[in-house]
């Protein structure tokens, strides 16, 4: 199949680096290399931030502390792509780039933004400093990062007919990137909630949104291996456990950060779970207008195949 242009363009590195392709001779010495960092919500969660080397394999990385809002690297003169991914606990997995959106959004420009394309920087040219602020880029590129980084094995061809996240904006606040507002008192006349998850709650809320725009997904424990995943609105407080996200068990052979993905951009949420000897992934559709979720599909799948590389 014959993938878009933006994926074409923007991972020329990848062929790259896959390819094994060797770094022109002569470089200079390394040079100070300066960027600016955001994150869609008030809170700036320490990140680590990644420098691709587009004519080799090299990739280098820096570490960001919380609330840092800049990073800085030493590198040899070259081609390079940036992005980032937050490794504080209980921040979204999602990634931030330094793209053409990312430029776009600091012109204040009354342009959508909608061109997600990596940046080739290079260094010791006249450019825009690197600013990873596009943290909406679509699921293929998400899905290269994983890979690249080994955080997940390359798509399952049994999986290729999933739903996507961007199939399933979120309707209205995903593309904020200022404070949240102040969550309200949160309800929890839904369902017998213990004080201590009634705490954890009001705590987690302060963090902002991770979900459907508007919505936050609390994993509190439940048991050892169990979470039980509920839903807060922030814009009316209330809270619920809706029972596909009750007693997650965390128990997968392998690629155990699936068993609950989600996105603050998007609407959809997957539930990846052991089911008799085989992995069932279901995905959930959130429906705003009676705050519920509607299952959309199923896949199932024997474990060797879930944990086997194509």
């Amino acid at each position: 199949m014959k993938r878009p242009a933006w994926i074409r363009g923007s991972q020329a590195f990848l062929a790259a680096a896959i390819l094994g392709a060797i770094a022109p001779a002569g470089r200079a010495c390394a040079a100070a290399v300066e960027g600016s960092l955001t994150f869609p919500s008030a809170f700036i969660p320490a990140m680590t931030v990644y420098a691709r080397d587009a004519d080799s394999s090299k990739l280098h990385s820096v570490s960001t502390n919380e609330a840092q809002t800049s990073f800085k690297f030493d590198l040899p003169a070259g081609r390079y792509v940036f992005f980032a991914e937050p490794r504080q606990a209980g921040a979204p997995q999602i990634y931030g780039a330094f793209t053409q959106a990312a430029v776009c959004q600091a012109r204040k420009s009354s342009d959508p933004c909608a061109d997600h394309s990596l940046i080739l920087y290079t260094v010791g040219a006249k450019s825009p400093a690197p600013m990873i602020s596009d943290w909406m880029i679509p699921d293929e590129m998400a899905d290269e990062f994983d890979v690249l980084l080994g955080n997940r094995q390359e798509t399952n061809p049994q999986e290729l007919g999933a739903p996507h996240f961007s199939e399933y904006p979120a309707q209205g606040g995903a593309g904020r990137t200022g404070p949240p507002p102040a969550p309200p008192a949160l309800d929890f006349s839904g369902g017998s909630i213990s004080a201590d998850k009634q705490e954890r709650l009001q705590e987690a809320a302060k963090a902002g949104p991770n979900f459907a725009g508007n919505l936050r997904i609390a994993a509190l424990p439940c048991g050892a291996t169990c979470v039980d995943a509920f839903v807060v609105d922030l814009r009316t407080g209330k809270v619920q456990l809706p029972p596909a996200l009750g007693q997650v068990i965390q128990d997968l052979p392998c690629r155990g950060e699936e068993s609950i993905l989600f996105r603050r951009n998007s609407r959809l949420l997957s539930v990846t779970r052991r089911r008799d000897a085989g992995i069932t992934t279901q995905y959930f559709i959130w429906k705003a207008e009676n705050s519920a979720f509607i299952q959309t599909a199923e896949y199932q799948r024997s474990a060797e195949r879930f944990c086997t590389p194509p």
